[in-house]
């Protein structure tokens, strides 16, 4: 009888640390969810503001692009009025 006792403490103190070691082992997947989260953000953050300066990047070469495109364009007009200005000067 006293034995039997014994094993049915022994089975409630068994089970009784398995539980508490279940949850310890959840608490630490929980943590390394934590940690990867913590050393991931910084990862992610810095591939979006490389993106940004991607994409801020191909903005400005368009910008440049449209400017110059703009200059080309205006130098004809210009070139008229010079001759025109000439022409001027010379009648």
């Amino acid at each position: 009888m006293v034995a039997a006792g014994q094993m049915l403490q022994a089975r409630d103190a068994q089970q009784e640390l398995l539980a508490k070691a279940e949850i310890l082992y959840m608490l630490a997947a929980e943590a390394a969810e934590v940690l990867v989260g913590v050393f991931q953000a910084p990862v992610v953050l810095a591939a979006e503001a490389a993106e940004v300066v991607k994409r801020i990047g191909a903005i400005l070469v368009v910008l440049t692009l449209a400017a110059e495109a703009a200059e080309v364009v205006a130098l004809p007009t210009e070139m008229k009025c010079m001759a025109a200005l000439a022409a001027q000067e010379l009648f």
